[in-house]
């Protein structure tokens, strides 16, 4: 089994709860651009830990990418 099998079989510790909380335990859909504040479930919520080094996290290729990746591997 491969490591993406395997976290289709298994999400980890808050795997039991995804069905029931999609979205804010497991992979939680934030809005906006990503910096110190970021909008969840349209409320602004701080964001303790950044890792946006290189600045790279709101750049058009980053994002491009991202979404083609998602495009292509939703499940």
């Amino acid at each position: 089994m491969d490591l993406f099998e395997k976290l289709i079989a298994d999400y980890g510790p808050l795997g039991k709860y995804s069905s029931t909380v999609h979205a804010y335990y497991t992979f939680p859909k934030l809005e906006g651009l990503f910096g110190s504040r970021i909008k969840f479930k349209g409320k602004e919520h701080i964001v303790w830990s950044i890792n946006a080094y290189l600045g790279l996290s709101n750049h058009p290729e980053v994002h491009r990418v991202d979404e083609e990746a998602v495009a292509n591997w939703e499940y």
